[in-house]
């Protein structure tokens, strides 16, 4: 189902998360995750983006290392570029976020 297949994207756990609306929803969730979270920050607004990224790579991380450990879920390239991503895409919301503060002043 859509729901299911963006819940997966949006914590990357399975093969559905890697097609390209996966990685559709992924780009947008984390993007307006850091673009939220920076605007509620006055100041390093892309960090505060990134930092959106960065948590949900640790969540991510959590949840499945157990599943790594038993063999169930491999890392591969398309895993590790799937978390750099995130924590670029929350870095384009904080960016986005930044633009628009200091645009009304």
């Amino acid at each position: 189902s859509p729901v299911r297949r963006v819940l997966l994207a949006i914590l990357g756990s399975a093969e559905q998360a890697y097609t390209p609306s996966g990685l559709g929803a992924v780009f947008v969730f984390m993007a307006i995750g850091g673009f939220w979270a920076a605007l509620q920050a006055e100041t390093r607004a892309v960090f505060w983006g990134g930092m959106v990224g960065i948590v949900a790579v640790l969540l991510y991380t959590a949840l499945t290392t157990g599943a790594v450990l038993r063999g169930e879920l491999s890392v591969t390239g398309a895993f590790l570029l799937n978390h750099l991503l995130k924590v670029l895409e929350g870095m384009l919301g904080g960016f986005i976020a930044g633009a628009r503060m200091e645009a009304r002043g």
